[in-house]
């Protein structure tokens, strides 16, 4: 799994059960600093030139190969164990909302394949596009896997690049995207202080928001739409706040605050859009989890609501999504289908992923 903040792959192998799983390793694995910043030059930039896409899909599924096999050595796993590698890719475009829709994933599974010898599960989004959804999220279907048994209504909350928002109570289920996570964060402390992130969120706590700001940036439509919805750093980016920014003079480091403070306030707003959501229980994973002052501001915006970490449930917070992807590698390679008219709003039942393997 590489994700919108692009700050490595995270890589797990996993064995499933009928209602449980073992996570035998896992590790992130860094991507190579050139790499990285092509994938950010086609993503903020948008750029659709076919030899740039197909060149650096394919150093990217060199690196996820690197990591799958180094990952592998490191248990001492055999190869024969492995039944498929389930890959995300990495979100170039995301536009599902247009005419005609789509989604764009790179990192090539003929690479991943050529260079590990395994069955690869890639292209999740597709058929789910196709079908009138978001393409996005997918966790969600994970998440009710994990908590089948579970009879409580509970939010799990991921802090990525993106945030996003999954509700479970009994059978139903909802997922959505709420708006930036970590992206606008670590954007602009690259940008104004030459860190690749906000360490705990340390230079938000010692700003200020400036609400003049805050209230351009969450006048966005994106906040206000009703869900299914999701979105992606194509969008929400350096271009886009400096478009809310204009002429206004901020400190930098009330710039990161202020930052912080739209995410807080759009996962916020995105619980409350739940009914009952006072009575249920936040579980957080994702690198946002290790910024501090983020999940403080959270918690004290929701103060009559218990949350905690996935790993109180016995989930990694750091490996919850690429355990995720290998699951719904191992639900394609069974041929299940799924209903996801209340996460993405997609029509009818659906097979997810593509499978790239010999004779197929």
């Amino acid at each position: 799994m590489s994700g919108t903040s692009l700050d490595g792959i995270d890589c797990s192998i996993v064995e499933f059960g009928l209602n449980n799983f073992k996570l035998h390793r896992a590790k992130t694995f860094l991507i190579n600093g050139s790499l990285r910043d092509d994938l950010r030059h086609l993503i903020v930039n948008q750029d659709n030139d076919l030899k740039k896409l197909e060149a650096v899909g394919t150093r990217l599924g060199i690196e996820y190969s690197y990591a799958i096999n180094a990952l592998i050595k490191e248990a001492k796993i055999s190869k024969k164990q492995i039944v498929a590698v389930g890959i995300s890719g990495q979100t170039i475009s995301h536009y599902p909302d247009r005419d005609p829709p789509f989604s764009l994933q790179i990192g090539s599974p003929l690479e991943v394949f050529a260079l590990t010898g395994l069955t690869v599960v890639h292209d999740f989004r597709k058929s789910d596009i196709e079908a009138g959804g978001q393409g996005a999220p997918l966790l969600p279907l994970f998440h009710r896997f994990l908590f089948q048994e579970n009879k409580a209504p509970l939010f799990l909350l991921n802090i990525g690049g993106i945030s996003n928002l999954t509700y479970i109570n009994n059978d139903s289920i909802i997922g959505f995207d709420c708006g930036p996570g970590n992206t606008l964060i670590d954007c602009y402390a690259k940008l104004l202080f030459s860190l690749p992130h906000d360490m705990d969120g340390k230079l938000a706590a010692k700003g200020s928001v400036n609400k003049a700001f805050l209230s351009r940036l969450y006048a966005d439509p994106y906040f206000h739409l009703g869900y299914p919805k999701s979105t992606g750093r194509e969008y929400f980016n350096q271009l886009w706040v400096q478009k809310h920014l204009g002429n206004m003079a901020i400190d930098p480091i009330d710039i990161i605050s202020t930052l912080t403070e739209l995410t807080a306030d759009c996962i916020v707003s995105s619980i409350r859009k739940i009914k009952n959501y006072d009575d249920c229980p936040i579980f957080l994973y994702g690198g946002g989890t290790h910024n501090k002052e983020l999940c403080l501001r959270i918690i004290k915006k929701l103060p009559e609501i218990i949350i905690k970490s996935t790993s109180s449930l016995g989930v990694n917070p750091d490996f919850m999504e690429s355990i995720g992807f290998a699951w719904l590698a191992e639900q394609r390679i069974k041929k299940r289908q799924f209903n996801l008219s209340t996460i993405t709003g997609s029509k009818g039942l659906l097979t997810l992923g593509e499978i790239f393997r010999i004779n197929t």
